[in-house]
């Protein structure tokens, strides 16, 4: 089973001065992840996050060349890649799909060449460099469908999304030996998930692994989220990986002047968030998911654990705000107390948690 990172940011938050330490010792924070057993990083790539007048829209602003040089440095440290592409200019999740600006006038059909063109051209860039992932996601946590409106399930049904996906999957397929990965939240509800994967079923999409994502305080138990998962791997004779996880150390937000995290503002009291609970907590993910239907958990990715809430960093940009077509918004970094490191860039437990796992299970 990989224990990976995805570590999207870390290009921003180095540029930014954020600095990494394990037990006071400072270092890179990919040979800090290695050490304590990481062997794998999760990196996601938007299709053109700039403006038109060349303004970064920031949260890493994930290019291509930002992917390539964190793969390259993962990789000397013989981690392997999980590819994460959101087939967008910027952030999507269930609340938001949008098409890349290059691709907005395009309808169905040219929309899924052109979803085919591109992703065998980034998997022929990367190859040529060297960087070859084991896994490619086809979209970004997809329950509501990619690429909105065209893909948008609300509105139109599974066939477009279906045939958006397949274009994607069949492009790995033909330029890469890349596993596919069909990826979605709310992990946690079964009736959704069985659906979402029973339509994909009757349509015979072509993927490999079902990527999950699990936040505690959005989807659920982990009861809940491991029964699906179970159900899924039963049904559909998938593999799983959870893609996406993290959980609080703390209830204090670096800044009193800033919105509250995101956790807290879906457990307001944070009365559960400590160090020691963290710890605890993936701890117990780790050692729960490999007993599911006998190890047909690939993985389990922590999500950013080193975003730190250095001056500059921001999940967007007022470009960005304004692709995604929010006049205005909380910016910043919301995500800095449920990194594996405390405010100051210091290592937490939790770190030397998935280490102790790592030498178990290896």
């Amino acid at each position: 089973m990989k224990i990976g990172a995805d570590i999207s940011t870390l290009s921003e938050v180095e540029s930014l001065g954020g600095k990494f330490f394990c037990h006071g010792q400072r270092g890179d924070l990919i040979g800090i992840l290695a050490d304590c057993g990481f062997d794998s990083v999760r990196l996601r790539l938007w299709v053109d996050p700039y403006s038109e007048s060349g303004q970064p829209y920031m949260g890493g602003t994930s290019d291509l060349k930002t992917v390539k040089e964190l793969a390259r440095r993962a990789m000397e440290h013989h981690m392997s890649i999980l590819l994460d592409l959101h087939y967008s200019d910027f952030w999507c999740d269930p609340a938001k799909q949008f098409i890349p600006k290059k691709w907005s006038a395009l309808g169905l059909d040219d929309l899924c060449l052109a979803v085919g063109d591109y992703t065998a051209g980034v998997l022929d860039s990367l190859h040529r460099d060297g960087i070859d992932p084991f896994a490619v996601q086809v979209g970004n946590e997809i329950t509501n469908g990619m690429l909105w409106p065209i893909g948008k399930i609300a509105e139109n049904g599974f066939d477009p999304v279906a045939r958006l996906f397949e274009a994607g999957s069949t492009a790995v397929r033909g330029h890469s030996d890349s596993k596919v990965m069909l990826h979605l939240e709310q992990s946690g509800n079964k009736s959704l998930w069985t659906h979402f994967l029973d339509e994909f079923a009757c349509r015979s999409i072509d993927y490999d692994i079902i990527g999950a994502s699990y936040y505690p305080f959005w989807h659920g138990s982990m009861d809940e989220m491991l029964a699906n998962m179970k159900s899924c791997c039963d049904r559909y004779d998938k593999p799983f990986m959870i893609v996406e996880t993290a959980y609080p150390f703390t209830s204090n937000h670096f800044s009193e002047s800033c919105k509250p995290p995101l956790s807290i503002q879906n457990e307001p009291d944070g009365s559960s968030y400590s160090e020691k609970k963290q710890a605890e907590f993936i701890s117990e993910l780790l050692e729960e998911s490999i007993k599911v239907y006998n190890y047909r958990c690939l993985g389990v990715y922590y999500w950013e654990p080193g975003w730190l809430a250095v001056p500059g960093t921001s999940w967007a940009s007022n470009a960005g705000l304004a692709y995604i077509e929010q006049d205005s918004a909380e910016m910043g970094n919301q995500w800095a107390n449920q990194c594996l490191f405390d405010y100051c860039g210091q290592s937490l437990p939790a770190l030397d948690a998935i280490k102790e796992f790592s030498r178990h299970w290896r």
